[in-house]
């Protein structure tokens, strides 16, 4: 599961939109984890919250799981215009079900890791 995935279905599972900087500090946290560990840490929290979970929550989860918080190398440029350090941007895409433009967010390109395929 992407981050982008995992804000989708927390927001899916509680019913709630997050605001753009919600989304974006959620993502700057589950970006820096593989699709599997988003994935296990995204199901335990909603296993054990209520409510919509906090980055907290989430931290707490992975800690619960033992998954390893890495170390990317590379951090985003908090100078960047287009992402504002969050290492994600906002872009407009088609969405094929509904035929309408969308926003959805992407890796900025200050944040950009060869090896990682989000």
């Amino acid at each position: 599961m992407t981050p982008v995935e995992a804000v989708v279905e927390l927001e899916d599972t509680y019913d709630k939109k997050l605001t753009h900087k919600q989304t974006a500090k959620y993502l700057k946290f589950l970006g820096k984890f593989t699709p599997a560990d988003v994935e296990g840490m995204t199901m335990k929290a909603i296993e054990d919250c209520k409510y919509i979970p906090r980055i907290a929550h989430l931290n707490d989860a992975r800690k619960d799981l033992m998954i390893q918080q890495p170390d990317r190398g590379r951090k985003p440029d908090r100078e960047c215009g287009i992402c504002d350090g969050t290492g994600w941007q906002y872009v407009t895409v088609l969405d094929k079900i509904f035929q309408q433009e969308v926003k959805a967010v992407k890796r900025c390109g200050c944040h950009e890791d060869p090896g990682v395929d989000f």
